[in-house]
């Protein structure tokens, strides 16, 4: 029988690559060719784990006088020994196996004076470590449970849990770590745990740990660790908020209870509170001492069962002040201070106002009042207030959330807008404000408006509204301040009136169209259209209505454009520009809006490309001269100019020729800045080409020409245009443009 070795962890059951083999190769045995004696039936082999051990049983067989096991740790029968030469009955044991997972393979013969039987078929088994078993187990005062168990072979810790079967602790509980396995295997292994919670016996289990979690042994039988008695612990006092009252706390312990006692000082006679104290029902039990006097009291806790006691060695202190003050309440606001007042307190010789954040520096006052200053509009402050003593000992503390009076508005007047029979009324957001109110009215008379509250944008529509009348209005912001008769900042207001209003009116040209459009702020049965030009027009953007004209009144409310095309093409009035309007009926009257809203037009630098602005940067302005062509010759009629050298220099004129009229256009060298030669004398014929063009076409093209006449057909610009064709020459020359019938 092989010696019994501990087993300290615990494998897998691991089963190996090979199984039994009934080789009947060499061994330490002989098997006869004539077997007489039968082969044992029902041969079995079970591992007991617990105890380290394994049970055969078979059947018994006739003739037999005795029993061989043989083993194999590699499963050959070739390489199995007699474990048991001569076993007697029908079971048999073996005993110690190493306390490593290991396989073996287990056959069975009967055998009497003259034979041996066959050898049966083979049975396996699997070896684990054993369980641990705690030898010891204890608990001290400060909670702290002492464990002792063997130390295991090849194994990478250990694992504890707990629990109560009394009550507390119902269910087994493992602590959150692994104990390191740090003691060699056969030795005596110590582990320290904090106890959970107190119970007046608690069990404890240990299992090993190969190498994770995942691969243990199974636990070990419990222990029951008798709990010593502690005292409770993390004693401490708090305010409850009234005065002469402190609430004491601790830590639970399951299954006891407490007596609480307090004193005048650390040496001073404890008086009982209260006793029996029992846990609460969830978190840790407390106590409220009432009725204390002025003064620094101590209180100890005492916890109890089964007639045991254990008091806390220190007692937590509280100190009793002079009460908070009551009543606090802001009696005045602005937006740069507060006025907090409260009732009297006794004993205080003055009072002191803090701010929670020190978002201010304290201030102090013999009265029941107190005025911060300096603060921000639209602010919360956390204030502090207590009364001082007269030897300066600080009482209890008060507090009160109090906020600055918000800003007043700012109305938003670029997004404030009156229509047929709404308005909106727009502001700009004031900081600390949690709405706004909005009052309107047909007199200048807050006192008489309709009040909207509740409004949390920085907008509001006012809705049915009658056409045609003026409104006031007033907005002012609110904030979340308690004492509702100070919530409210000054009213600022406006007014506007009510009125159809055509708004964008544009005009484009597109499709050799010219179109007028615009867009209609409120209802409409029709839309009229109005323009005057610059001959009857009061200024270049306002329609003077009592000399505007009508195109139509007729309108469609549903259109929002209109064809003015014929309008601008009919030049029998020789109006250079235009001014259009619309405007947009209800009740009777016809309504506009603003008196400049409107689109103008100007017609004048030559129609049809006719736009001023066609003209080519630099050109000299020339004046039409009312004359006789006897007259041309004169210098003086000449506008001049210096000309260089080169051939690419262009010279720009430009005048305003009057439909109907008829224009010549001279051209000529000149002897100086003062006197032109005159064209007729061929020989002082400018070295020049010229070309005359409304302004914005391209007609025409450079000419050695010194005159050219046309017929005015509109009002336009024109254009003359001079460039040298000889470079060799330069000097003066000049134009002249004489108009005539």
């Amino acid at each position: 029988m092989r010696r019994l070795k501990s087993l300290l962890c615990v494998f897998p059951l691991l089963f190996f690559a090979w199984g039994c083999k009934n080789d009947a190769a060499d061994g330490d045995f002989e098997l006869s060719k004539t077997k007489t004696l039968a082969t044992p039936k029902n041969f079995t082999a079970v591992y007991d784990p617990v105890n380290n051990v394994t049970n055969f049983t078979w059947e018994e067989v006739p003739s037999a006088t005795g029993y061989s096991v043989m083993e194999s740790v590699n499963g050959k029968i070739s390489d199995a020994v007699k474990i048991i030469p001569a076993a007697t009955g029908t079971s048999g044991t073996v005993i110690g196996y190493s306390a490593k997972i290991q396989s073996f393979s287990y056959w069975l013969i009967a055998y009497n004076d003259s034979e041996e039987s066959e050898i049966t078929e083979c049975r396996q088994i699997v070896t684990s470590a054993p369980k641990l078993a705690i030898s010891a187990a204890s608990c001290n005062e400060s909670g702290v449970v002492s464990l002792e168990w063997t130390a295991a072979e090849g194994v990478s810790g250990y694992r504890v849990s707990y629990k109560n079967t009394g009550g507390g602790i119902s269910e087994w509980t493992e602590f959150n770590q692994t104990l390191s396995a740090n003691v060699d295997a056969g030795e005596t292994y110590s582990a320290a745990v904090t106890l959970a919670a107190y119970a007046p016996s608690i069990d404890y289990r240990v299992r090993a740990v190969k190498g994770s979690a995942s691969d243990e042994t199974e636990w070990s039988e419990p222990k029951t660790v008798q709990i010593n008695l502690f005292p409770p612990r993390n004693i401490g006092a708090e305010s409850t908020g009234t005065y002469g009252e402190a609430k004491i706390v601790w830590d639970k312990i399951d299954g006891v209870t407490y007596n609480v006692y307090k004193s005048l000082g650390t040496d001073g006679e404890k008086t009982l509170l209260s006793s029996e104290i029992g846990n609460p029902a969830s978190g840790n039990p407390n106590f409220t001492a009432q009725d204390l006097t002025k003064g620094t009291w101590y209180f100890w806790v005492e916890s109890c069962v089964d007639g045991n006691k254990k008091c806390s060695t220190e007692g937590a202190a509280y100190t009793v002040k002079i009460p908070a003050p009551k009543n606090i309440r802001i009696t005045e606001r602005t937006e740069t201070s507060l006025t907090v007042s409260w009732d009297e307190v006794a004993d205080a010789a003055k009072y002191k106002v803090s701010e929670i954040s020190g978002l201010f520096d304290s201030v102090d006052s013999t009265t029941t009042s107190a005025t911060i200053t300096g603060l921000t509009s639209g602010r919360s402050y956390a204030l502090n207030i207590q009364g001082i003593e007269s030897d300066n000992t600080e009482g209890e503390i008060s507090t009160k959330e109090a906020k600055t009076k918000v800003s007043p508005i700012t109305l938003n007047d670029s997004s404030t807008n009156f229509y047929s029979s709404y308005a909106y009324i727009a502001w700009n957001q004031v900081a600390g404000a949690t709405s706004y109110e909005l009052g309107y009215s047909e007199t200048d008379n807050v006192s008489t408006a309709t009040i909207i509250t509740g409004i949390t944008d920085t907008y509001y529509k006012i809705e049915n509204l009658t056409l045609d009348k003026t409104y006031y209005y007033w907005v002012r912001p609110i904030d979340s301040f308690d004492e509702s008769d100070m919530r409210y900042s000054d009213w600022v207001g406006g007014s506007g009136i009510t009125v159809l209003r055509v708004k964008n009116v544009n005009l484009t040209y597109s499709n050799s169209k010219w179109l007028l459009s615009w867009q209609m702020d409120g209802d409409t049965s029709k839309f009229k259209i109005l323009y005057c030009t610059d001959k009857d027009k009061t200024s270049e953007t306002t329609l003077d209505t009592s000399k505007a004209k009508t195109v139509s009144d007729t309108v469609s409310p549903s259109l929002s454009q209109y064809d003015v095309t014929s309008i601008i093409n009919d030049r029998d009035d020789g109006a250079l520009s235009y001014y259009f309007a619309v405007e947009a009926y209800k009740d009777g009257n016809w309504y506009r809006g603003t008196t400049t809203d409107g689109a103008s037009y100007w017609i004048g630098d030559g129609y049809p490309y006719g736009e001023k602005s066609q003209i080519p940067s630099g050109a000299t302005s020339v004046s039409p001269r009312t004359t006789s062509y006897s007259n041309y010759g004169y210098s003086s009629y000449y506008k001049y100019v210096n000309q260089s050298t080169s051939t690419s220099t262009l010279t720009y004129f430009s005048f305003k020729a009057k439909k109907g009229k008829k224009y010549t256009v001279y051209y000529a060298d000149q002897y100086s800045n003062t006197e032109a030669y005159l064209y007729s004398s061929s020989s002082k014929k400018a070295d020049m080409y010229f070309r005359c063009y409304s302004a914005g076409s391209n007609e025409g093209s450079l000419a050695d020409s010194g005159t050219y006449t046309f017929t005015c057909q509109y009002d336009a610009y024109y254009v003359v245009e001079c460039k040298k064709f000889n470079s060799s020459t330069y000097g003066y020359f000049g134009i002249q443009v004489v108009e005539s019938n």
